[in-house]
């Protein structure tokens, strides 16, 4: 198994700022303590991620996806990242937005 790739689960606040279980590979989770580490309110963020949940996605693959459209948003926008970028998949993230299917995240 690749380093960052084993999953993890923590807690962390759903829509109703109930605290629920995300499990999501380790690697998105240092992505988010880095988001953390730049003052972010990660909090905040995954509420209202939460909030606009596909109802096919589950809560953790909703949390991930969201952490890679964000990684691979502000990569593409020139903004700060982690020493790792661009996230893996990031020329999937450039096609999926030329072709409308994603919209890119604006911090």
């Amino acid at each position: 198994m690749m380093p960052g790739s084993e999953f993890v689960g923590r807690m962390v606040p759903n829509a109703f700022g109930i605290d629920e279980q995300a499990v999501i590979p380790e690697g998105w989770w240092a992505y988010f303590d880095w988001c953390v580490e730049q003052g972010w309110d990660m909090d905040h963020w995954t509420m209202t991620i939460d909030k606009m949940r596909i109802p096919s996605l589950t809560f953790s693959e909703n949390m991930w996806g969201a952490l890679w459209k964000l990684a691979c948003s502000r990569y593409k926008q020139g903004l700060s990242c982690p020493p790792d970028s661009p996230p893996e998949g990031y020329s999937d993230f450039l096609e999926a937005v030329e072709r409308g299917d994603y919209e890119e995240v604006f911090p």
